[in-house]
């Protein structure tokens, strides 16, 4: 999730995969520092901004659900106090 490197990025996007979700938007896109994010209901792809398809960065794709699921767990993760024995789980 390098792509979003802080909650207020984060903030400024959720609201973009609350409308795929409701179907208010058929797809959105977010182009990150390392992959573009295509976002439909139905799933993810990941496109390497720099690189494109290539044999070191495939494109590939999840579930909305999963990719809504680790989007959460990946800003839970950023709110936390910072301690060396700070952990997130995330079952997917």
């Amino acid at each position: 999730m390098e792509d979003f490197p802080d909650v207020e990025i984060i903030d400024i996007f959720l609201p973009q995969l609350e409308k795929v979700e409701a179907g208010k938007i058929q797809e959105t896109a977010w182009d990150g520092q390392a992959f573009q994010h295509k976002i439909n209901k139905e799933k993810v792809e990941f496109e390497h901004t720099i690189f494109g398809i290539c044999e070191e960065y495939p494109l590939w794709d999840c579930k909305f659900e999963e990719y809504r699921k680790v989007f959460e767990g990946w800003k839970k993760f950023l709110e936390m106090e910072v301690n060396l024995k700070s952990e997130v789980a995330v079952e997917i």
